[in-house]
């Protein structure tokens, strides 16, 4: 394999991506009867790491565990190891190596991650992303593979052949990219209405969310697309093929990294029993919910084929857990109590313990909070005694809720340390500040992506823990007054200005915590 020159010239997006991060990970295994590395004390390998936005996250919240990435991209491994020593990490390291000279003598690793590869190399590599998964696996360990799945990609291959023909001839990587994007733009714009309406209404969507992905930062746009779509190879696949293929490498399916992805609580009844009478086995059963959501993307959990699963879901083990909540309390539209998130998933807060849990996770989010913690407190509210009863039936009903979506109830092998109101000297993350300087996309203290507004760019220089919110507040004065931040009302009065920035300064800082950008 030989992908050096792209990803050369034009980096890819250097993102990190929350399903990868071996708490989560770590949490999905424990449910399904594995005895996964604890994750603050593990062995942590990215193959493709790019340029060290997924990993370095990881390795400056785990400061025990140690981390390996390679990458065959010398430009790319070279902004990752600036990365890590701006931050004085000594527990993760870079190589520029081709993944094909990986053997057994690398060493073996708890967590294996491969985002974005699988769909994009040839079969001879894919074989080899799957061999490296099975011989540098630990034996209680998990791999983390992402592809693209058919047949939602049917369409998107569709227009990716459109796009090839059209810069057939360019060579020009940026050039090509601009080229394909305008080229779908227009011919949405082309085409009549009537007969080819579904076709229409395909390509402008697609244009919409294609076109439109990384707001923060324009550049990766066009790098995304030039290795994505654009790229020599992109090869979906159908779920089940995906786990035959691991299978001859020795490795059986857990499940999936998003694991309300493959729950029906979102489907009609009568469609959730017609795939239980179509399929016979766990892979039947979610190669047919992929045709039924014309799903796109999977994000495949893999262990040994050794080890014997337990897919009964026990709630026994989600006592040793923590929890965490993006749930806001609401109704539904007959008025009946539930949460809701901002992913749109909703669940019932029918029981009293259970919804008293979920109020209070959502008020110290973000935050997470230890299960026996949790019960505690749920009981002091609705006035219960904490038996072994009532944490059966908590256990038990956040891992429903866990399955409706991560963000009502995201269950962890570990407690992620951020902030949860203010400190008088705020502090935000180092990542986040060494990535602000080029990015408004930054990974906040739970390992995901969160996107800055002009303000807290501003703030960054002085978010280091040195200066209080009085000093916060002079140095905004001082940018406005300066020419060098515009606030969106200019106010003349310099006092009614003061006020204003007061005012906007302590929503960013609020903010800042809901995000989880600001250390303890």
């Amino acid at each position: 394999m030989n992908q050096s020159h792209p990803y050369d010239d034009v980096p890819y997006p250097d993102l990190c991506y929350p399903y990868t991060h071996p708490g989560r990970i770590a949490a999905i295994a424990t449910l399904l009867g594995l005895q996964p590395a604890p994750v603050e004390n593990c062995r942590v390998l990215e193959i493709g790491c790019a340029g060290g936005g997924n990993l370095i996250p990881m390795a400056y919240g785990l400061p025990n565990s140690t981390f390996t990435g390679i990458d065959n991209s010398a430009r790319q491994i070279k902004a990752a190891q600036v990365f890590a020593r701006a931050l004085a990490l000594d527990n993760i390291e870079f190589q520029t190596m081709d993944l094909l000279d990986i053997t057994s003598a690398f060493g073996q690793f708890d967590y294996i991650i491969a985002h974005g590869m699988y769909a994009w190399v040839p079969p001879h590599v894919q074989d080899k992303i799957l061999s490296i998964c099975q011989q540098n696996l630990s034996p209680q360990g998990v791999a983390y593979i992402s592809y693209n799945t058919l047949p939602g990609w049917s369409m998107i291959l569709m227009a990716r052949d459109m796009m090839l023909y059209h810069v057939r001839n360019e060579t020009d990587p940026q050039t090509r990219a601009q080229l394909a994007r305008d080229f779908i733009t227009d011919l949405a714009n082309m085409l009549p209405d009537g007969e080819q309406s579904a076709y229409r209404a395909f390509l402008k969507t697609y244009a919409d969310i294609r076109f439109n992905r990384f707001n923060g930062h324009p550049g990766w746009e066009e790098s995304s697309l030039l290795h994505d779509e654009l790229g020599p190879f992109n090869q979906p696949v159908l779920f089940h093929q995906f786990i035959e293929h691991g299978a001859k490498h020795g490795l059986q399916y857990l499940a999936e990294a998003d694991f309300s992805q493959v729950m029906t609580h979102d489907l009609p009844d009568h469609t959730t029993a017609r795939l239980q009478t179509l399929a016979s086995d766990i892979i039947e059963r979610e190669q047919y919910l992929d045709f039924v959501r014309n799903q796109t993307f999977r994000r495949t959990l893999l262990c040994h084929d050794s080890i014997a699963l337990n897919r009964t879901l026990s709630s026994e083990s989600v006592r040793d857990m923590f929890m965490m909540s993006r749930a806001q309390p609401g109704t539904d539209s007959d008025g009946d109590p539930q949460f809701q998130t901002p992913d749109g998933s909703t669940y019932p807060a029918e029981d009293p313990l259970t919804a008293a849990a979920l109020h209070h996770l959502s008020a110290i989010s973000p935050r997470a909070m230890a299960f026996d913690e949790l019960l505690q407190r749920a009981c002091a509210m609705t006035g219960v005694a904490p038996t072994d009863e009532q944490a059966a039936a908590l256990a038990g009903n956040l891992l429903e809720a866990f399955t409706y979506s991560a963000q009502i109830a995201e269950l962890l092998t570990y407690d992620p340390s951020c902030a949860v109101e203010v400190p008088p000297y705020p502090q935000i993350s180092p990542v986040a500040r060494q990535q602000g300087r080029s990015s408004r996309i930054v990974s906040n203290l739970r390992h995901e992506q969160v996107e800055l507004d002009g303000l807290n760019v501003a703030l960054l220089p002085f978010l280091d823990g040195q200066h209080n919110r009085d000093d916060l507040l002079r140095e905004l004065v001082g940018l406005v007054e300066s020419g060098k931040l515009s606030p969106s009302r200019r106010i003349s009065d310099p006092q009614q200005m003061r006020q204003q920035l007061a005012q906007y300064l302590d929503h960013a800082l609020h903010w800042l915590v809901y995000a989880a950008l600001l250390v303890e």
